[in-house]
């Protein structure tokens, strides 16, 4: 997968380093001294998560640092007012690494406007800031209640909600530190309220409740108007009482986790593009405190300390001495302020102009809060902008979101409340909603670990403006119980699987579009998204920079009509317009469009709902609607369609079978599990495969352990010659007598198999081709899903192999074993013992490459090595931590009849290969004994008698 500055790139590289090196998180570093930091951790072997809270930012800086040399950073987004963005990045670390040791909390604002000229103007000495010459000072600079806010959402609460969300994976490092990047404004002779002195100078009696209470006071004295009556600092008021709280802080914790090494760090006024390059120091100096602090030696750390730079000073001179050389200290303040911190203007302020921003920690990755005026359609990165300035901050500072976060699991002695409460209502929706869109997906209870892993992707991407609409009452007290937002749909359906045509298929159908009818009229934009497919970067930015689109829809589109991230040309985009994936904005042209598209379905129950929308959207179609934007007129000739390119909005087929993205070099917005072979099994196998499907916990660790093999393939089968139905078979059959060799000793050992990586020749479809889609970019050979051999049917795990190598008493896995093709139905399908013998569990090939796999199943493997018997060396023990020799059965009746049963199991596994062209039947079955018939040809039926499977 091509992700050349995001986590998939190269976590793959990172990961197989994360245990020996130290990991670092480090926010606000995309420029200044927050990026220098991540270039000076990574020279000394850091492992650095890079954040920010703007995602083309933080993406050009990761991009700069790999093209520089520094190739073990991963960018993460991070808005630190954000809890369901420190959430995902928390579930981030944990899933990717496990652990973290270095926290630098570099990210800030300074809660004031200023014009660039004007800093010149000010003098920054204690009389200056709160003394007899502050007066004069104050019109040099605008401070609000929102911006005082603002700023200590940023500085203080949020810096405090990233920490304690991150302590307890700082927790399971051996030598974890914490640095906080301060400001010698927070020294306590800058605040002349000598309550507030007092108890933030009081070392022994501080607690974060009495923190709290101060910055609250604060803002309560600054919304009525009495800072200077109150005595707070008149000038940076709520920087000043930001850091002075965040250095009290840093004491606090420090006392409460003695085992990590937790301090506050000024870094001196730096040299950097925000303030003209007129610091005193370079970025390599600004960040070399930080970075100290970060990496200093375990005999000589401290904790709970303040340091300028690299020189430490009590915490009691903060509050008690003056500063020696004023100038300078002020100095390093305007260097913080430039240096480490958000741009404030442009987050609260609608006058640009007549203000100057300073950033170091801009944002990251995949949450928006774009505004489509400013979206750079250059790139596959779409450009975040701010928060709108009519914006209105919440009421209580602490409590940064309104609505209960995702996953947060109502208390356990509740009750389930009543189903009325779950209506679906404009309310509802308002409250999830964010940049006035929302994202919704619906299903039943048998799709619940789809549901599940949809939203995982979400949350995990800083997503939280979604909703699921429950089609039974069981799912929907599932996901109220796991925190999942939810509503009642009022479909009364059954929790069991809707077979595809079946007519609780259709009614699904009829229920979507029922949806978007209801919310469309809530003014809200509406992605609405079936179960079976993921999300893998944030969608929003692409979809805002088309914001004259009424509706942008995914395709089946399989030949390519563009390179880069641009909208398919509808002229050239003829496959069906796939509704598993599109969104729709509330324009009248839309809802129209809905409208007609619901009587449509109602009228006929027999219409596809997918047939329905291409019919009716296809009933008239073109012109473009300009020359630039790839938006066309169709349906009433006013709506204003778009085609989303299938090379990044993945079907089942551009996705697993061209890996269209990744020879593009392109990043995937999301993979839909269409052009599969095997039901909802197939789909969640197919998941699985790419390891974007999320499995609880004992689905990496199951009774008995695994068993896995490396096949060999010969060069020549895979390679040489032409790629036709023989060459295909006899690679095909190759493998599958490896795979048929595995199961059994994955049956005889009660083992989980894990199943190899299958290569075909030839695509499979559902009708005659010439072996792969003409104009497609179908490789050959090419890594195939499974459910192309074997096709699936059950709710058991997937197997996987790799030659032998025995993993005591977890993973086997088996080299140089023959391999076979599984219907993947088939296999999970719950067959009678008495008849086929003990199921025969198995998992993907990718299984034991995922990061979910735990550790000690991972470092519990042992290598065996398979042999005829009467061979020289087959009596020699293998050279492992158990030495011995597996024996296995020899024919006695038992024997014989425990393989028929067996046989009777795994020839139903395999399926059919579609489809010759000019013959009908075109399909060819594969056949798990193929080299026990000498004639065995791949032929497709000669007649209806002969069209059955080969058993």
């Amino acid at each position: 997968m091509h992700c050349f500055n995001g986590r998939l790139a190269i976590l793959n590289r990172l990961f197989a380093k994360k245990r020996r090196i130290q990991i670092a998180v480090v926010t606000g570093a995309n420029k200044g001294i927050g990026l220098e930091i991540c270039k000076q951790l990574a020279t000394k072997g850091v492992l650095v998560v890079l954040t920010a809270r703007d995602e083309k930012r933080g993406l050009e800086a990761v991009k700069n640092l790999q093209v520089s040399g520094f190739s073990d950073v991963v960018f993460h987004q991070l808005d630190v007012m954000d809890e369901l963005s420190i959430a995902s990045l928390a579930n981030f670390i944990t899933n990717q690494f496990g652990r973290l040791d270095i926290l630098v909390n570099n990210a800030g604002i300074n809660g004031i406007e200023i014009k660039a000229e004007d800093w010149k103007n000010l003098r920054f000495g204690v009389e200056d800031i709160i003394g007899a010459n502050a007066a004069s000072q104050r019109q040099f600079m605008k401070q609000t209640y929102e911006m005082s806010i603002s700023c200590l959402r940023t500085n203080y609460y949020g810096t405090k909600h990233l920490t304690e969300a991150l302590i307890p994976i700082l927790e399971q490092s051996n030598s974890a530190r914490i640095v906080n990047v301060s400001s010698s404004f927070g020294k306590l002779e800058f605040i002349p309220n000598e309550k507030a002195k007092k108890e933030l100078g009081d070392v022994d009696g501080l607690t974060k409740e009495k923190v709290g209470e101060l910055v609250e006071e604060f803002l309560e004295d600054f919304k009525n108007d009495s800072v200077e009556t109150k005595h707070w600092p008149t000038l940076f008021s709520a920087y000043i009482v930001s850091k002075a709280a965040l250095n009290a802080y840093t004491r606090i914790l420090a006392r409460k986790y003695p085992k990590i090494a937790i301090n506050a760090v000024c870094p001196g006024f730096t040299c950097t593009s925000l303030n003209d390059n007129s610091g005193i120091f370079t970025v390599e100096e600004g960040a070399r405190g930080p970075v100290t602090l970060a990496l200093m030696p375990d005999h000589q750390r401290p904790s709970g300390c303040f340091f300028s730079q690299t020189e430490r000073s009590a915490y009691q001179e903060i509050a008690n001495s003056k500063p020696l050389f004023v100038a300078i200290y002020a100095t390093v303040f305007l260097g913080i302020v430039f240096s480490s911190l958000y741009v404030f203007s442009a987050v609260y302020s609608a006058s640009s102009s007549s203000s100057t921003s300073w950033v170091s920690s801009p944002p990251s990755i995949p949450i928006s809060v774009e505004n489509t005026s400013h979206v750079d359609q250059s790139s596959n990165f779409s450009k975040p902008t701010t928060l709108d300035a009519g914006s209105s901050p919440p009421a209580s500072i602490p409590q940064v979101m309104q609505i209960k976060p995702i996953w947060e699991s109502p208390p356990r002695n509740s009750r389930f409340p009543p189903i009325k409460t779950f209506r679906l209502t404009k309310h509802l929706v308002q409250q999830r909603v964010k940049d006035n869109v929302i994202i919704v997906t619906f299903g039943n209870y048998a799709f619940m670990d789809f549901i599940l892993s949809w939203v995982k992707h979400l949350t995990d991407l800083g997503l939280s403006n979604l909703l699921v609409g429950a089609m039974d009452t069981k799912l929907l007290e599932a996901l109220y119980w796991k925190g999942v937002p939810v509503f009642d749909m009022g479909s009364h359906m059954s929790t069991a699987d809707v077979g595809w045509g079946s007519p609780t298929f259709h009614k699904m159908g009829r229920e979507k579009v029922i949806l978007i009818d209801a919310i469309l009229p809530y003014g809200v934009e509406l992605l609405m998204c079936d179960t079976d497919m993921v999300w893998l970067k944030d969608p929003l930015p692409y979809l805002a920079r088309y914001p004259e689109a009424d509706v942008l829809t995914s395709s089946d589109q399989v030949v390519p009509t563009v390179v880069d991230d641009s909208l398919d040309l509808w002229q050239q985009a003829g496959a069906a317009y796939n509704i598993g994936i599109f969104h729709w904005r509330p324009t009248e042209s839309s809802k129209k469009l809905a409208r007609e598209w619901k009587e449509m379905l109602l009228a006929d129950d027999k219409i596809w709902d997918q047939n329905g929308f291409n019919d009716i959207v296809r009933r008239q179609l073109g012109p473009s609607v300009d020359g630039d934007s790839g938006l066309v007129y169709a349906f009433d000739g006013n709506l204003k369609l778009g085609v989303l390119p299938a090379s990044i909005f993945c079907s089942g087929h551009t996705y697993f079978v061209q890996a269209m993205y990744q020879q593009l070099r392109l990043e995937p917005y999301a993979v839909h599990t269409t052009f599969q072979y095997a039901g909802t099994e197939g789909k969640r196998h197919r998941l699985r495969e790419a390891m974007v499907f999320y499995d609880p916990p004992e689905y990496y660790d199951a009774p008995g352990g695994f068993v896995s093999f490396k096949p060999s393939i010969p060069k020549s089968m895979l390679l040489d010659g032409e790629h036709n139905l023989e060459t295909h078979f006899s690679l095909i059959n190759y493998q599958i007598k490896q795979i048929r060799t595995a199961l059994a000793i994955a049956s005889l050992l009660k083992r989980t198999l894990v199943m190899p990586p299958l290569w075909c020749r030839l695509d499979r479809l559902w009708f005659g081709h010439p072996g792969v889609l003409v104009g497609s970019m179908t490789r050959q050979p090419f890594l195939c899903p499974l459910d192309h051999v074997f096709e699936d049917e059950g709710t058991s795990p997937f197997i996987t192999f790799s030659g032998i190598l025995l993993w005591t008493p977890y993973v086997v896995k088996l080299r140089n074993v023959l391999c076979a093709n599984l219907k993947v139905n088939t296999m999970l399908k719950e067959q009678p013992e008495e008849e086929f013998g003990p199921a025969i569990n198995f998992r993907e090939y990718s299984f034991l490459d995922n990061p979910s796999l735990p550790r000690h199943v991972k470092e519990s493997w042992l290598d065996v090595q398979l042999c005829q018997e009467g061979a020289g060396d087959c009596g020699a023990p293998n050279k492992t931590s158990r030495p011995g020799i597996l024996r296995f059965p020899k024919r006695s009746n038992e024997d014989m009849r425990r393989e028929e049963k067996f046989r009777n199991r795994v020839k139903r596994y395999v399926g059919i290969w579609c489809c010759v062209e000019n013959h009908n039947p075109g399909h060819i079955y594969y056949d798990m004994y193929w080299d026990e018939k000498s004639d065995w040809k791949p032929m497709p039926p000669q007649s209806a008698e002969d069209d059955h499977p080969p058993w």
